[in-house]
């Protein structure tokens, strides 16, 4: 991919990986996307510098009996001197020009489901390896809870609060089906009706998905990618990928000129568009659309990091408060949190608003509170973090406006709307705040 060595050094190394495993096992399965992204590397070494070559997967490719490992699909390559940049994944059976970026959730799919021995999984280890390699979505094995899930499509239905799609091999099987039917004995499409209305039995964030299967139904392990193609290509992939290709967090070279210090899971940059002086960001390095969308052991490391910006804002000689908008009001739909000195009021901004306000104690709990509550909004100083459930229907909540009301400044709210003055006033800003940053960071290596 254009201007991503990252991305081609990655691919060497997954390369690597599968001619190590068939090393070790002749009949070692892998997916067919695979077969053709390695056959394709081979072929574009062999052409000249801005020539192209394809790889197909061909009709029996892999070792599996499972007919999805014989779906076939083709990559397009192309040469570009020094690496070799992935142009186009196609699905021949279907037609579908596949996401490029799904190339990469297909490699990690392949390397956590061969930890799993053998050629089948559980439900539960499916969620649990989708959940890890999709960080964004919220995977749940339904298991035991399946009564409960049918009960409340029941009551739903009563209610009036759904309506059915008018598929008649849904209707059928509804009507096929007895309270007495063990769940092993629902038909397919019937379970997965199920399934689709049962998200908030687990969890009240978006992008949760149910898998329904039987608790003791074993699953090909290409069920699993084929499971990822349909989200993809389905509403989850809009979820899923939403600007993650023209997302400003996601283009590293766009923010490396800001970058404060960088972890494990989150950049800590300069706001380029700074409120007051050390006006200071912190984002996931991963595109989640909130906070809240996080594994816990990310957010047990943004604790961390806001333990490091206190003892910064300490050396600065200033309070600070921090927010996120969470679910609602973001310009850039790329999980981040705002740090800022001084001591301004956000529950203002909650008096119109449908917001009920509790206290948590520490950053890694917002995912349970998201996960039990749905929609929230969060605030702190550090010392005591509070966070709002939000009616979604009715809030709007624009932390920019919020800010530059208390600093009398209305051209603070939009940065789109700057003109030169205020564009340079903001270079300066930021600079000083990188400045401060480099003087603490000089301190605290002394002492």
């Amino acid at each position: 991919m254009k201007n991503k060595d990252f991305f081609y050094d990655g691919l060497l190394i997954f390369l690597d990986y599968i001619e190590r495993q068939l090393k070790k096992n002749s009949d070692y399965n892998f997916h067919p996307i695979i077969r053709a992204f390695m056959l394709a590397f081979e072929a574009v070494k062999k052409v000249k510098k801005g020539e192209t070559a394809m790889g197909l997967s061909g009709e029996n490719v892999g070792q599996g009996d499972d007919a999805s490992y014989h779906i076939p699909f083709a990559v397009v390559m192309k040469n570009r001197g020094s690496s070799q940049e992935v142009l186009e994944i196609r699905d021949l059976q279907n037609g579908k020009t596949v996401p490029i970026d799904l190339l990469i959730t297909i490699f990690r799919l392949q390397i956590n489901l061969d930890k799993i021995e053998g050629d089948v999984v559980s439900p539960s280890q499916m969620a649990e390896v989708l959940t890890k390699v999709m960080p964004c979505l919220h995977f749940y094995a339904l298991g035991n809870r399946w009564l409960e899930a049918r009960d409340l499509l029941v009551k739903k239905m009563r209610d009036h609060s759904i309506a059915l799609p008018p598929d008649q091999n849904l209707i059928n099987g509804l009507s096929s089906i007895k309270l007495s039917t063990p769940w092993e004995e629902y038909p397919r499409e019937v379970r997965a009706l199920i399934g689709a209305h049962a998200s908030e039995l687990f969890d009240r964030r978006g992008g949760t998905i149910i898998i329904s299967s039987p608790t003791n139904s074993r699953l090909h392990k290409v069920r699993v990618f084929e499971f990822a193609l349909q989200i993809f290509n389905g509403n989850a992939s809009q979820y899923m990928m939403h600007g993650s290709q023209n997302c400003v967090f996601c283009k590293f070279s766009d923010v490396k000129d800001s970058v404060l210090s960088i972890w494990d899971n989150f950049i800590v940059i300069a706001d380029k568009y700074p409120l007051v002086e050390n006006h200071i960001l912190v984002i996931s390095k991963n595109h989640i659309h909130a906070l809240g969308d996080a594994p816990k052991e990310h957010l047990e490391e943004l604790g961390e990091i806001i333990s490091s910006l206190t003892k910064f804002y300490l050396y600065v000689g200033s309070k600070f408060i921090m927010f996120d908008p969470g679910t609602i009001g973001r310009s850039i739909h790329h999980a981040h949190i705002h740090f800022i000195p001084g001591d301004y009021l956000i529950t203002p901004a909650f008096d119109s608003l449908e917001v009920k306000i509790k206290n948590i104690i520490g950053i890694e709990k917002i995912w349970e509170f998201y996960r039990d509550n749905g929609p929230y909004v969060l605030w702190g100083d550090g010392s005591s973090i509070q966070v709002g459930t939000v009616n979604t229907n009715k809030s709007n909540i624009s932390f920019r406006s919020l800010i530059s009301s208390q600093l009398l400044d209305s051209q603070l709210a939009d940065y789109s709307k700057y003109k030169e003055e205020k564009l340079a006033e903001s270079k300066k800003l930021k600079q000083r705040l990188i400045d401060n940053w480099k003087r603490f960071t000089d301190s605290s290596d002394k002492h």
